[in-house]
């Protein structure tokens, strides 16, 4: 009988294997002309597979908080390996998952009583529109199925976080949905037109009128953004906010904010609920929970929200919904390192102290450039838009200079987010000053460059090569 053998491992080319993977909302015939293949990361920095080293700009996605190569939480992962991998997310919990879930109640000042652990920011967003209906549905309102969320926001890739997701380009090709998703204005210009400056309040009037006219019986949450991310990175007002957390109590809608990008120490402190006074029945968390090192969300409850999931097994209350990952003891070791690296390096100082230097470079910027329009953020989370440096107004369709600038700073080196008429920068956590001065130097390049071309008459120009 003859023996058949395999050729030995060739050397993989990375660039041709990139056409072979889908890399999320890039157009893989443009992503693979000069694919972005990162092979190491430290510190705040990454290496492509040619070598090429990059400042992370971007957090990864909003996701690094506290850089790569974080030796105290890899060693925390190893440990948890050694000691438990995973177990049956649907007859058993962990220590560490317990642990966890202490501690995300201790940095919330108590005021929730449950957690549950997921994977993704989309199945945490998702869960809580479920646990929303089902809740409503356990405690005498079982015809309110139906979430308000704004045009302009992100709240996840599954179908139903799609569904309450308010830009068409993302829904379009996954339409219909599941029934029950309704939009109403943000409190951000561009979108509520009654508040064409500074918010009036008006959309929030027009926000009671959706769900009266919804009928008020039907509506089961208002599921918002504290900040914004796709939006612009557009901070909602704490009057609004406050106004929202009165009118939701009003009209027995639950409220849940979605802080999967502002919640771990993003805006320099724990949560955006902290910095507007304003906490949700229902509170979403993810991405910096783990800093990136582990797949976790988090959908914490209020005492009043949970307990109509609590009663005897024969009522049938319970959350109906389950993940084979959710709970996984390496995750929750992960987040607990997480939070340990927080305290111990003061973290949420830093973020405060980095945070005030890159605002002012940004501000320096944004006055200097006249393709530089207004600058939003806090924290280390901004937002750059640019203008016709001719009127002041929005960018013709053919002027893309957010790609432009996107495109100037990763050939210096720097990684930015960037749509055609803006940029964002969301840097680790843990930079230093000089990395603030570094990185605001690329940027400042790189606006320069793109204002350079457009105030000549020339227009931007593209490399082709690059997506969005």
């Amino acid at each position: 009988m003859s023996e058949t053998t395999s050729s030995p491992p060739q050397q993989l080319d990375l660039r041709a294997a990139a056409r072979h993977v889908m890399v999320d909302f890039n157009q893989m015939q443009t992503f693979t002309a000069d694919p972005l293949i990162m092979v190491e990361g430290n510190g705040i920095r990454l290496t492509d597979h040619e070598g090429r080293r990059y400042i992370d700009g971007l957090s990864g996605v909003f996701a690094v908080s506290l850089g790569h190569g974080n030796e105290e939480i890899i060693d925390a992962i190893t440990a948890q390996h050694r000691r438990l991998s995973f177990s049956s997310p649907i007859m058993t919990t962990t220590d560490r998952a317990l642990e966890l879930a202490t501690e995300l109640i201790r940095l919330t000042g108590g005021r929730y009583e449950v957690v549950k652990q997921l994977n993704s920011g989309s199945e945490a967003t998702e869960a809580a529109i479920k646990m929303a209906r089902q809740y409503h549905r356990q405690s005498g309102g079982a015809e309110r199925y139906k979430t308000i969320s704004f045009y302009r926001s992100y709240h996840g890739a599954t179908m139903g976080a799609l569904t309450s997701t308010g830009w068409p380009q993302l829904r379009n090709p996954y339409e219909p949905f599941v029934p029950g998703g309704i939009h109403a204005h943000a409190p951000i210009p561009g979108s509520c037109r009654s508040c064409t400056g500074s918010c009036t309040l008006g959309c929030l009037a027009q926000l009671r009128d959706a769900i009266e006219l919804e009928g008020l019986r039907t509506v089961s949450a208002v599921i918002v953004e504290p900040v914004m991310l796709t939006a612009g990175v557009h901070a909602l007002p704490q009057d609004y906010l406050q106004g929202l957390r009165a009118l939701c109590d009003e009209t027995g809608v639950l409220l849940i904010f979605d802080e999967i990008v502002t919640g771990f120490g993003r805006l320099g402190s724990w949560f955006a609920a902290e910095q507007a006074d304003v906490w949700p029945d229902i509170l979403v968390v993810g991405k910096g929970l783990t800093s990136g090192y582990a797949p976790l969300s988090a959908v914490l409850l209020t005492e009043k929200i949970a307990g109509a999931f609590w009663g005897e097994a024969a009522a049938g209350v319970q959350y109906q919904a389950g993940h084979t990952f959710a709970s996984n003891p390496v995750s929750a070791a992960c987040g607990l390192a997480v939070i340990r690296y927080f305290e111990n390096h003061g973290v949420l100082d830093n973020v405060r102290e980095r945070g005030a230097e890159l605002e002012l470079r940004l501000r320096a910027i944004a006055e200097r450039y006249p393709v530089a329009g207004s600058l939003r953020g806090r924290g280390l989370l901004y937002c750059l838009d640019f203008v016709d440096p001719a009127t002041g107004g929005p960018l013709p369709a053919d002027q893309p200079v957010g790609t432009a600038v996107q495109q100037a700073a990763r050939r210096r080196g720097l990684l930015v987010r960037a749509s055609p008429h803006n940029a964002t920068l969301a840097p680790p956590l843990v930079l230093t000053a000089a990395d603030v001065t570094e990185i605001a130097d690329i940027f400042e390049e790189s606006v320069a460059e793109a204002n350079e071309q457009v105030v000549s008459g020339g227009g931007v120009n593209l490399d082709v090569a690059f997506g969005l």
